[in-house]
C-alpha cells in the first residue's frame, strides 16, 4: 500500500508540474496543435514515469556508515522478544485505514465507470435509432438531438434543423469533419479512462477540459474560410446559449465561447513563441530526473569474502510447539519463515568464506528441548560453546493495538542493553544498512531498557535479533516469503558480517 501511495503521489506531482507550465506559458496561445500533443504527453508521462526506475549508480563509502548510527531505546515486556506474539485474526483488519481508502477509491471508480458506460450507451442508441447514410468513411446521422451537431469517432450526428448547404451549415460541417479526421475522440476516451483511474488527481480533470477546448480551437481554425472569422464568431454566439453539454463527444456549440472568439479574432501572427515551446523540454527532463531515476550505491559484482574463514551462529526463532506469530490466513508461521531465511544464509555462506552453524535444522526446538524456555537456554549454550564471530537470530514480527489491529512495515533489529561492548550495535547497524537497499528498513537498531532479550543478554558474542518484516502486513509477507528475496536478504546479511569483521 505504501508503494501504491508513493506512486500516486508521484503521478499527482508530475501532472501538476506539467499542467502548471501549460497554464502559465502555453494556455490561450495560438499553437494549438503543439498544445494538444503537449497535454496528451503530459498525461502519458505522468502515468508512466514512476514505472521506469532507471538506475543511477554512485560510489559510496560503504564502511563509513556502519558505526555512525544512533541507537534508540525500546522497552520490552518479555524476556525473549520485544514484539507482540500470537495469531492475528483475519477479521480484525477490515477497519484499517488502508482498506477504508481502497473502499473509497473503488466505489468512486465504479460510479465513474457506470457514468462512462451510460454515456457510451446513449450515443450508441442515438446512432441506432436515427436515420443515417455513409459518406465515404463517415456515417452521417440525422437526429433531433439538441446537442447536435457533434462527432464521435467516424459518426457525425447532424441536427435536422441546420441547413447543410448553407454557409453556416458548411462551416459547421467542416468543423466536425476536422474532429473526425484528426481522431479527437481517441484523445477524449483516453483522458476519460485516465480520470476514472486517477479520479482523485485534479490535474487530469483540468487536462481533459483543456484538451477538449484545444480540439475546438483547431476545428474552428479549419472551418473558417478566408476573412470570415467574424461571421463564424457570430454563428457561435447566436447558437451557444442553451446548448447542452456532452462529455464524450466533440459538440460544435462548445460552452467556452469567449475563448473561442478570442482565438478566432486575435492576430494570426503568434510572434516569437518558440522559447515557450522549447522550455517545456528542460521541465520534462526535471520531472524525469525526479521520478524516473532511482539512485543506488554501486554494487560490486564480485563477492567480497573475509580473508580467513569464520563461523557464525544463525538461529531460526521459535520452533517446536511454539510457531510464533502467524499470517492472517494462518498459511505462514514465524517458525517456518525464519527457518527458510536461516537456511538461505547457510546455503550461500560459503561464497563469503563463512561457515554457518544452525541452532535448528527443522521445525523442532534446538538441542532436543521440550519447552520454550528450555529452547532459549539451548540457544545460549550453543552460542557460548561455538564462540562464533556473530550470533544472528532470525524472526518475523507482528503488530497489535489494544483498540484493534494496526499494520506496521519493514525490517528491524534489536540488540542487548546488558553488555558493555558495542559490537552487537555495530553488527546490527551493518546488517540494517545493507538490507535497506532491498526493502523498507528501520536503520536504527533498538535496545531494551527493561527485562532485556534473553538470548542477546546471555550470549558471549556479538548478537543481533533481526525482525525481517511484519507477517500481518501484506507487502512484507509477500517480500519475505519470496525465495529470490530470501536469498538476497541472506547475501546482504553475510555482506554485513564481512564488513563488520573487516572494520573490527
Amino acid at each position: 500500500m505504501t508503494t501504491i501511495l508513493l506512486y500516486l503521489a508521484q503521478v499527482v506531482i508530475s501532472s501538476g508540474t506539467l499542467y502548471g507550465y501549460y497554464h502559465i506559458f502555453l494556455r490561450n496561445k495560438k499553437f494549438h496543435q503543439y498544445n494538444r500533443y503537449y497535454l496528451m504527453m503530459a498525461a502519458v508521462i505522468s502515468i508512466c514515469i514512476p514505472f521506469l526506475h532507471i538506475p543511477v549508480y554512485f560510489d559510496a563509502n560503504e564502511t563509513e556508515t556502519i558505526f555512525t548510527k544512533t541507537f534508540t531505546v525500546f522497552s520490552f515486556g518479555h524476556f525473549e522478544e520485544g514484539v507482540a506474539t500470537g495469531t492475528i485474526s483475519p477479521g480484525q483488519d477490515w477497519l484499517g485505514w488502508k482498506n477504508i481508502l481502497s473502499l473509497i477509491y473503488g466505489i468512486t471508480a465504479i460510479v465513474l465507470v457506470i457514468r462512462f458506460g451510460v454515456a457510451l450507451i446513449r450515443i450508441a442508441r442515438l446512432e441506432k435509432n436515427s436515420p443515417s447514410e455513409k459518406i465515404g468513411t463517415i456515417r452521417f446521422i440525422n437526429t433531433s438531438e439538441p446537442a447536435a451537431p457533434f462527432s464521435f469517432f467516424r459518426w457525425l450526428f447532424w441536427n435536422k434543423k441546420i441547413e447543410l448547404k448553407s454557409d453556416h451549415g458548411q462551416q459547421i460541417f467542416r468543423h466536425e469533419l476536422f474532429h473526425i479526421r484528426q481522431k479527437h475522440s481517441w484523445d477524449i476516451i483516453f483522458l476519460e479512462i485516465t480520470t476514472i483511474l486517477f479520479w482523485f488527481n485534479p490535474f487530469f480533470h483540468l487536462l481533459k477540459k483543456e484538451i477538449k477546448t484545444i480540439h475546438e480551437f483547431l476545428a474552428d481554425k479549419f472551418a473558417v474560410e478566408e476573412n470570415k472569422e467574424w461571421d463564424y464568431a457570430e454563428l457561435l454566439l447566436m447558437q451557444v446559449l442553451g446548448s447542452p453539454d456532452t462529455r464524450l463527444t466533440n459538440p460544435f456549440f462548445h460552452n467556452q465561447i469567449k475563448r473561442h472568439i478570442t482565438m478566432l479574432t486575435s492576430s494570426k501572427k503568434p510572434g516569437t513563441q518558440y522559447l515557450r515551446k522549447i522550455m517545456a523540454l528542460p521541465l520534462a527532463a526535471i520531472v524525469i530526473g525526479l521520478f524516473a531515476f532511482t539512485y543506488k550505491n554501486r554494487e560490486n559484482k564480485k563477492v567480497i569474502a573475509v580473508d580467513h574463514p569464520i563461523t557464525i551462529l544463525v538461529d531460526a526463532g521459535h520452533g517446536g510447539n511454539d510457531p510464533g506469530v502467524k499470517s492472517p490466513d494462518e498459511k505462514y508461521s514465524e517458525s517456518i519463515v525464519s527457518l527458510e531465511i536461516a537456511k538461505k544464509i547457510q546455503d550461500v555462506a560459503k561464497d563469503y568464506n563463512i561457515k554457518v552453524v544452525m541452532t535448528r535444522e527443522n521445525d523442532e526446538f534446538p538441542g532436543g528441548a521440550l519447552t520454550k524456555d528450555d529452547a532459549l537456554r539451548k540457544r545460549v549454550e550453543m552460542a557460548n560453546k561455538v564462540k562464533p564471530a556473530a550470533f544472528i537470530s532470525i524472526h518475523v514480527n507482528a503488530s497489535f493495538l489494544d483498540n484493534g489491529h494496526t499494520q506496521l512495515s519493514g525490517i528491524e533489529a534489536y540488540v542487548s542493553n546488558k553488555r558493555n561492548d558495542d559490537e552487537g550495535k555495530h553488527l546490527a547497524s551493518a546488517i540494517l544498512q545493507n538490507l535497506s537497499s532491498l526493502y523498507q528498513t528501520n536503520v536504527t537498531a533498538k535496545i531494551s531498557n527493561t527485562s532485556g532479550v534473553y538470548i542477546l543478554d546471555q550470549s558471549s558474542c556479538p548478537s543481533v535479533l533481526l525482525e525481517c518484516g511484519f507477517i500481518n502486513n501484506t507487502e512484507d509477507l509477500a517480500f519475505i516469503t519470496d525465495k529470490n528475496n530470501q536469498e538476497k536478504m541472506a547475501r546482504k546479511i553475510l555482506e554485513a558480517v564481512v564488513q563488520f569483521k573487516t572494520m573490527k
